[in-house]
């Protein structure tokens, strides 16, 4: 039988009276989430590379990837046509974990994975349009960083 924890997050910070209170609870959340040994094995940790069409795909959303150690990718929907859906967008950061980043509008975008065009119907190829000004961006960043455009160091 196996144990879940469960971890409540703690009020908003607006809540707390101060600044006191407010460290003691945000150490008492971090406190849950450090732990000698995980309950589950690598093997069923999130792989961004086999989950970003999932994702993209689920979500009828693009998916943007940064990554300080590997490639950073963008991922499309591919059976769904152009919305008005925010994208979402994860950083892989210590080598070990998944954050949630909220980007501005205009922020660099990723190129996208190279193998979508091939799988993605004709509908759907209309998102490469959407995101194309974002992974210009990109690559300038890249050429001014002389990285290639698949790997950047994200400060």
């Amino acid at each position: 039988m196996h144990s879940h924890n469960i971890i409540m997050l703690p009020p908003p910070v607006a809540e707390y009276t101060t600044r006191e209170e407010l460290l003691k609870a945000a150490q008492e959340f971090l406190d849950h989430l450090v732990t000698e040994e995980s309950p589950v094995g690598k093997s069923y940790w999130m792989r961004m590379l086999q989950l970003g069409d999932g994702i993209a795909n689920a979500y009828q959303r693009p998916v943007h990837f940064y990554s300080s150690t590997g490639s950073s990718l963008t991922f499309l929907p591919s059976f769904s046509l152009p919305n008005d859906n925010l994208p979402i967008c994860f950083a892989f950061v210590d080598g070990n974990h998944f954050i949630a980043l909220k980007l501005q509008e205009n922020a660099p975008a990723a190129p996208v994975v190279g193998y979508w065009r091939r799988f993605a119907t004709t509908q759907a190829h209309t998102w490469s349009s959407q995101v194309q000004s974002h992974i210009t961006e990109w690559i300038k960043l890249c050429q001014l960083h002389q990285k290639t455009p698949d790997i950047i160091e994200i400060p």
